[in-house]
This record gives structure tokens, C-alpha cells and sequence, in this order.
């Protein structure tokens, strides 16, 4: 295992957000994405260069060549279905039973039956993840600048395919088996495991139960955990405490576990042995696991009390109508004193406005819409990244008790703003962290 392992990990999902990285202090790696390292290596690799500091991990996402073949494509101006060309880009570096399928249906376990499909498979999805950003990095003569650790990736993960209650029995041995024979074909990188389980299966107690089961009995030193659709503001707390308590059976059977989407409660689990925590820059704290790659979610303001993404309008509506807010003193008091904060709303709490920044178009079919300028979009996104890094600042210096506290706290305070739908999830935290 490397010297360090990241725990405060942001995906890198396209290329406009590499603006979003150059605060390195904001974060401890990245996550890249396949079809977008598949597709624009050149521009990956340069962007690795710059930050060759942080390690580096690449999501293989083998998964989406198991769905329809929709997810994965666009249509064209003849409404003629074609993949997306970052998808080709990958099913030419992983090779059968991807290579003759796609397009066409998704994979299943059938495709896998003989051996030697299995062993090629798991051997190109892990020399794709070693090998294709050092390969990019010789051909560019940047290795010559960098040290081979910063070529390569801080881990590697076993190919994998999405589980849920109908199709759980049906993946669950192949996942397993992935695991086992990418560890005998990797040893001098760490080879993480990868659940991607729909939110249903992963709260049905029995199949989390043989989930858990199976995989302890793995030698794998870790895991990545996605569960599809969890949304950690809308759960019950019931569910709060399964997702508890299996973070912590997986760290007392020494298991380094990841959430590839996760917020809040989620950084206060590595309390109970959650080892790190993925999101994207200003969003990506839950996520469906189809459409793969899709478009990225409107900028939202971070409310920092209650650690949630609102509606401007909203945030704008509890400030001024609400809660009366009408100095600086009071916002920095009452809502946020991040860096981003204090050079926009500098003096004036009007200046909140630019949060909210607007502009006016027109749809194809004649109905105007609005949307959030650039401007507003970067302010938004900087405001979150200063507040997750503080929260992961937070957690690490407090007590779960005091951490507790905090949410009762929050709770109390921003009744008179908020409605109790909007607060909710704070008490149920609380509970769940008992």
C-alpha cells in the first residue's frame, strides 16, 4: 500500500472543471473518469502534469457496457442511435466480450462463462488503469520531469457490474470472481474492490448480508461503495444506521472503504472507519447510475449549516424575507465567512446577488428560459470546495458526540428559516450517529 491514500477525493468529470483543481490545499486526489481519459488522454495526462502531487485513480466503469446500449449513446441528426465516441475509445481498450457487444445489448454473466474471457478482461481493464496516462506522459517527454510514482495510479480497481435486487444473484459470484483474479494479476499496486449496488438491494438486510459476507472473504485491502440513488438528505434513519454500521464492519475486518458519492454524513462516518469520500465539484454527492457521463446538475448555493445544496431563490428568499439578514456581519454570522464569500458579498449583503447571476434564452421551441452565467456558476462552485474542505476539517477535529451537537444545534437555529422539510435530515444524522 503507498505511503498516502487520499481521503478527500474530487471527480474530474470533463474538462472545464480543471479550474476547479488548482487549489490543491482543497482536496487530497482525483478521480478521473475512463471514457474521458479513453477519449482525451493527451489532455488528461497534461492536466496530471500540472497536479502531479495528488494521486490519481481511474473509475474503469465497466458497468456501462452491462445496461442498454441507450446510456451509453446519442442520437444522431437522422435519429440513427450511435455510441458516444468515448465509449468506442474504451471497448477498443478492453477488448471481448466488450468489442462484439457494444451497440448492440449489454453484457451478462453469460458473456463471462469461459475462463480465458474472464482473465483478459480483468487483465486490460487493470493495464488500462496502469498504463494508458504513463504511456501518454512518455510519448509527450513529460516523464522526464515527474517521478514514475506520479505516472501511475494510486490504486486500481477490479472490473465490476451494477447489482440490484433482480440482478443481484445474477452478478455477484462474477463481481467477486473479478476481484480475485485482478489481485493475482496486480501485486505491486493495491487492487480495490468496486460496489455498485442500487439503493433497494443495499437496505434489503439479507442481500447486504451476502454482500458483505462474500466480499470479507476477499484479500482485497479496500472497496469503493456506490449506491445507487442514496441520497443522504432524503434517507430514513433506519437507513442511516445500515450504511453505519456497515462502514464499520468493513473497517473492523480492516477494509479500507470509499464513497465515490457522498456528502455530509458521509464524511462524519469516517469516524466509524468510512476511510474517504468522492464528490464532484459542487455536485456529485448521490448519483444514478444511468445515463453514464451525463450532463452536470445546475449550480446550487451550499448552505453550510445545513450542509445542502439549495435553489438561489430559495437561499435568497430565507436570508432577506426569513430571517431579516441585512448586514454583513449578520450573513457572515448566519450563513457563511468562506474566502468566496467575503470577496463577493465584500461590504454589501446585496452583493449575494451574484450568486443568483441569471441570464435570458430562448428554446428551440419558443419558450424562454433562464440560466446561470459563468461567473455565477464559478462563484457557486468555489463556495462549495471551501466548505467541503472545512467540513473534512471539521469532522477531524470534533468528538462524534460533539458532532452531534453541532447538528441539534443547526437544527434549533434555522427553524425560523428554513421549513422542517428543509432541516430534517440534520435530526436524522443526529439519531443515526448514536
Amino acid at each position: 500500500m503507498p505511503a498516502v491514500i487520499p481521503k478527500h477525493i474530487i471527480r474530474y468529470g470533463a474538462h472545464p472543471e480543471k479550474i476547479f483543481f488548482e487549489a490543491d490545499r482543497l482536496y487530497d486526489g482525483v478521480l478521473l473518469n475512463a471514457n474521458t481519459v479513453a477519449y482525451s488522454t493527451r489532455g488528461i495526462a497534461e492536466f496530471l502534469v500540472q497536479h502531479h502531487n495528488k494521486p490519481f485513480c481511474i473509475d474503469p466503469l465497466t458497468h456501462s457496457f452491462g445496461h442498454s446500449p441507450v446510456h451509453i449513446a446519442k442520437s444522431d441528426k437522422d435519429d440513427t442511435i450511435v455510441v458516444r465516441s468515448a465509449f468506442v475509445s474504451l471497448a477498443e481498450h478492453y477488448g471481448e466480450p466488450v468489442s462484439s457487444t457494444i451497440g448492440k445489448r449489454g453484457l451478462t454473466p453469460k458473456d463471462f462463462q469461459k475462463s480465458e474471457i474472464v482473465r483478459g478482461f480483468c487483465e486490460r481493464v487493470i493495464d488500462f488503469q496502469k498504463g494508458i496516462i504513463a504511456q501518454q506522459m512518455s510519448e509527450d517527454g513529460a516523464d522526464k520531469y515527474i517521478e514514475l510514482k506520479d505516472h501511475m495510479p494510486w490504486v486500481v480497481m477490479a472490473p465490476y457490474f451494477y447489482m440490484n435486487s433482480s440482478t443481484f444473484s445474477f452478478w455477484l459470484d462474477l463481481n467477486r470472481k473479478f476481484i480475485d483474479l485482478s489481485l493475482s494479476l496486480e501485486t505491486k499496486l493495491p487492487v480495490f474492490g468496486y460496489i455498485l449496488i442500487s439503493k433497494d438491494a443495499f437496505f434489503d438486510d439479507s442481500l447486504r448480508n451476502q454482500l458483505t459476507d462474500n466480499y470479507l472473504r476477499t484479500e482485497a485491502p479496500g472497496f469503493m461503495l456506490w449506491i445507487e440513488s442514496f441520497s443522504e438528505h432524503d434517507a430514513t434513519r433506519s437507513e442511516l444506521e445500515k450504511y453505519r454500521d456497515f462502514v464499520s464492519k468493513m473497517s473492523v475486518a480492516g477494509k479500507k472503504l470509499i464513497s465515490l458519492y457522498g456528502g455530509y454524513f458521509s464524511i462524519i462516518l469516517q469516524k466509524f472507519g468510512l476511510y474517504g469520500v468522492t464528490h464532484g465539484p459542487g455536485y456529485g454527492e448521490e448519483r444514478d447510475v444511468t445515463p453514464v457521463g451525463g450532463g452536470l446538475p445546475k449550480p446550487k448555493f451550499y448552505f453550510p449549516s445545513l450542509h445542502d445544496r439549495l435553489q438561489y431563490r430559495e437561499v435568497l428568499f430565507a436570508i432577506r424575507k426569513r430571517a431579516q439578514l441585512t448586514t454583513t456581519s449578520e450573513y457572515y454570522r448566519d450563513v457563511c465567512d468562506c474566502a468566496c464569500c467575503k470577496k463577493v458579498i465584500d461590504d454589501d449583503i446585496s452583493n449575494f446577488r451574484k450568486y443568483g447571476e441569471s441570464k435570458s434564452g430562448i428554446r428551440r421551441d419558443g419558450i424562454s428560459f433562464e440560466y446561470q452565467t459563468t461567473r455565477a456558476k464559478n462563484l457557486n462552485t468555489t463556495h462549495y470546495l471551501l466548505n467541503k474542505d472545512m467540513e473534512f476539517k471539521f469532522v477531524a477535529d470534533k468528538s462524534i458526540s460533539a458532532l452531534k451537537d453541532d447538528l441539534d444545534e443547526s437544527l434549533e437555529k434555522y427553524q425560523g428559516m428554513f421549513d422542517l422539510e428543509r432541516l430534517g435530515h440534520l435530526k436524522n444524522w443526529s439519531d443515526a450517529l448514536s
